[in-house]
């Protein structure tokens, strides 16, 4: 994890209902999910989403990609099971509000999803892959 992003998520002090605030690093401990996994939050997401775009669009693509990517490897047995489309599936982020979105980064979004979409072929082979 890059230096400044891991400081982020040290730093950053979101408020709770109960009690001081807390960090993004310690939210993700209480949840006893990996930090890799502690953006299951919307408010967290947006918080991340904040802090990558003073970073630049390069930096908002990737994690756009890597939520995406995540969440397309989780659905291959259902994939199996119904017969849907790898650009159906991603279609269906955007749809079941998987996707979170802040100011100046829907573009970005529909971008990574343009070309996951136009290369769904292969998508397809490495998340079939073992």
């Amino acid at each position: 994890m890059p230096e400044d992003f891991r400081k982020h998520t040290e730093q950053r002090k979101l408020l709770r209902s109960s009690g001081g605030p807390i960090s993004i690093t310690d939210i993700g401990s209480i949840m006893e999910n990996k930090l890799h996994d502690r953006a299951r939050s919307k408010h967290i997401k947006e918080q991340d989403l904040l802090f990558l775009s003073t970073k630049g669009k390069n930096y908002v693509k990737a994690w756009y990609l890597h939520f995406i990517l995540d969440y397309l490897v989780k659905l291959k047995d259902w994939r199996k099971d119904t017969g849907e489309s790898m650009e159906e599936c991603i279609d269906k982020y955007k749809r079941n509000k998987k996707a979170v979105v802040i100011s100046g980064t829907k573009e970005v979004l529909i971008e990574v999803m343009d070309f996951l979409k136009k290369n769904s072929q292969e998508l397809q082979k490495d998340v079939n892959s073992p």
